[in-house]
């Protein structure tokens, strides 16, 4: 993957940040508990597209070192594609029987392993931490009602 392909990546957190610059813009004057959120999202879209230009520039130092494609992931990009249009799909069909926490739990473990997570405690700390995080901001702080499911956990 050369930077011309991380420049792709970077057009959607780009256009997600001009949408929070406008949203910081109009609630400029509404409670602090309005602007935690957006506060929040522009943290996660700057750590995101900073990873993003840290991974360009590891990935292009180590492509002028070695010069090789990685065999590993050669024909592995239409499964990945694929995994990312379905599993949202089959987090909707199931949201309501399996609740929120349990559905994205399994939704974002799903995505990670996809998109070729391999470690084992990583994948599941940012399973159940992406998973509380999310229901705790629709439920505790945007008073959303979210389905409970089979084991009450909405």
């Amino acid at each position: 993957m050369n930077i011309s392909d991380y420049r792709r990546e970077l057009v959607v957190p780009a256009i997600m940040l001009a949408c929070v610059a406008a949203y910081w813009f109009d609630a400029s004057d509404l409670s602090a508990w309005a602007l935690a959120f957006p506060a929040a999202l522009t943290a996660v879209i700057v750590v995101a597209v900073t990873a993003i230009l840290f991974q360009a520039h590891r990935r292009s130092v180590h492509t002028a070192m070695t010069d090789s494609a990685d065999p590993h992931t050669a024909g592995s990009h239409g499964a990945v594609r694929a995994t990312l249009v379905i599993a949202p799909a089959v987090l909707v069909a199931f949201w309501d029987h399996l609740g929120a926490t349990l559905a994205l739990l399994i939704y974002t473990g799903g995505m990670m392993v996809a998109l070729k997570e391999r470690r084992p405690l990583w994948l599941l700390a940012v399973s159940i931490g992406l998973s509380v995080a999310l229901v705790y901001l629709f439920r505790g702080v945007l008073y959303l009602r979210l389905p409970h499911g089979i084991l009450g956990l909405g």
